[in-house]
């Protein structure tokens, strides 16, 4: 503006909570001050009915979800005088709401923490449908609450409002102590700590530098919508490695067990050269597992190793079952599951290469179609392995690896097609029973919840112990050269005034 002429500008700051400008006009200096509307008030020389009514109007605006600037002015070294109020409507992003309730029905819990007046986030909060159990920070620092009780607040709050950057930090470190994992959501420097403290710091889009290079993750698009859909594609990442971890459990037990088993009671086994087919086609089949159709689970995931190992051990063991089954049925007078003629060999390749390679459609859950990626590569080794049963190759000879009577096997170790689809009936009616064994495995609720970590851990003793340790300090005096244990400055400042 013409005639005025600028000396100094101070920035805001979360503790003074304002901005402060010192300028000069036709030779008189005024001091400018614009922030939050108590802190303006309290440095302001006013009657007491102007400020009544500024406290009121302030109040008002809130309630109605108006945030509210006030403004004063000192003229040299005089007294500040209080010029007004600016009120400022800010609401939160059409997505917000949606985002919140989108992240609520997948099992997170929403807080918020802002440094606005406890009536704006209350009304805030109302119109994202957070609730309205929403603290101000003094509730935090000065409201005669230690140990458990001050976690079971944090724990339990919606929100807190009017608080400084030590406060968010308090809230993630207090949440975590209970022995929730937390993420944090910022954009400012004073979001930094919290956001470094957090298990994971989200920087949303236009963050300042300090907030990016605290956070984990940093936003690129506007809005918060981002989080729900990282959220989805982390759990579904999640359930393809689990999957995958179920299946190999699986599949090592399945081989392990007949293979040992068979060489113990038959004397027998399945020869080298058609394990090492078995492996490879189960692993160019489960290379298109990451791109297969997974689904997200609606709780946080997290590794259940003793969900994963019961429910592997029992599908391997029904696995190694089935192929026993088999096997035990070529003993049988009439060659059991041969028609015509076929090998031993061959007919276990088949029915192992099958049963293993069609289990990761049921380890990957029931709640998705494959995708057609794992679907092909699948039937693509299902008709190699078909081809190796049919023609007989690396089937060796009869007396190398059979034991039993030999009328209805060929020396050449050819398979008829007949019992070629008898082994691919067979290994269907496996499969199917297995799947019914995982649907009930995955929902019997006890070993759902099987290795899953408690939340919501109190100590109470321990708790306390800290809360009155953050309450005290090691003091040396120099002159006496000794050590003593006193209240904080902070503690001791304010019990002065």
């Amino acid at each position: 503006m013409e005639g005025w002429k600028t000396h100094s500008f101070t920035p805001f700051d979360p503790v003074s909570k304002r901005i402060t400008t010192v300028c000069e006009k036709n030779g008189v200096v005024y001091t400018c001050a614009k922030g939050a509307p108590k802190a303006i008030l309290a440095m302001s020389n006013c009657s007491k009915a102007v400020a009544d009514e500024y406290r009121a109007k302030s109040l008002e605006l809130a309630h109605r979800g108006f945030r509210s600037l006030g403004v004063a002015v000192k003229e040299g070294e005089g007294d500040w005088q209080l010029l007004g109020m600016l009120s400022l409507f800010d609401p939160p992003r059409e997505d917000t709401a949606q985002t919140i309730a989108d992240a609520q029905h997948l099992g997170l819990q929403v807080k918020m923490l802002t440094g606005d007046a406890l009536a704006i986030a209350k009304e805030t909060c109302r119109m994202l449908a957070l609730g309205t159990k929403v603290y101000d920070s003094d509730r935090l620092v000065n409201g005669g609450l230690t140990g458990s009780t001050m976690h079971d607040l944090c724990e339990k709050a919606d929100g807190f409002a009017e608080v400084f950057p030590e406060h968010k930090y308090q809230v993630v470190e207090m949440l975590q102590q209970r022995g929730h994992l937390t993420a944090m959501t910022g954009d400012g420097v004073n979001d930094a700590p919290s956001l470094k403290k957090s298990d994971c710091g989200i920087a949303v889009e236009g963050a300042t530098e300090a907030a990016q290079a605290a956070a984990d993750i940093v936003f690129l698009a506007p809005g918060l919508s981002t989080i729900v859909s990282a959220i989805k594609i982390s759990r579904q990442i999640f359930q393809r490695m689990k999957a995958y971890i179920q299946y190999r459990i699986a599949l090592c037990l399945h081989l392990e067990i007949y293979l040992v088993t068979s060489m113990i009671i038959l004397k027998e086994t399945i020869r080298a050269e058609l394990i090492v087919f078995i492996a490879l086609f189960a692993d160019l089949a489960t290379i298109a597992v990451a791109y297969d159709n997974a689904h997200f689970e609606k709780r946080p995931v997290e590794w259940q190793l003793p969900k994963i190992w019961v429910i592997s051990v029992v599908l391997g063991g029904l696995l190694a079952l089935g192929t026993w089954a088999l096997r035990g049925t070529l003993f049988l007078p009439n060659g059991g599951i041969i028609q015509r003629y076929g090998s031993v060999q061959e007919i276990l390749f088949l029915e192992v290469s099958l049963t293993e390679n069609w289990l990761i459609f049921i380890t990957r859950g029931f709640e998705t179609l494959p995708a057609w990626q794992l679907v092909g590569a699948i039937l693509g080794v299902d008709a190699l392995a078909t081809i190796f049963c049919i023609f007989g190759w690396l089937s060796g000879g009869l007396e190398e690896s059979v034991s039993g009577d030999f009328s209805h096997f060929r020396g050449d170790g050819w398979t008829d097609v007949v019992t070629v689809v008898c082994v691919w009936l067979y290994s269907m009616a496996v499969t199917v029973v297995i799947a019914i064994v995982y649907y009930m495995l995955t929902n019997w609720v006890w070993l759902d919840n099987l290795g899953r970590k408690s939340r919501s851990v109190q100590d109470t003793q321990i708790e306390n112990i800290i809360s009155h340790l953050s309450k005290i300090a090691l003091e040396h005096d120099k002159e006496k050269d000794s050590w003593s244990i006193k209240a904080k400055s902070s503690e001791i400042d304010e019990e002065d005034e």
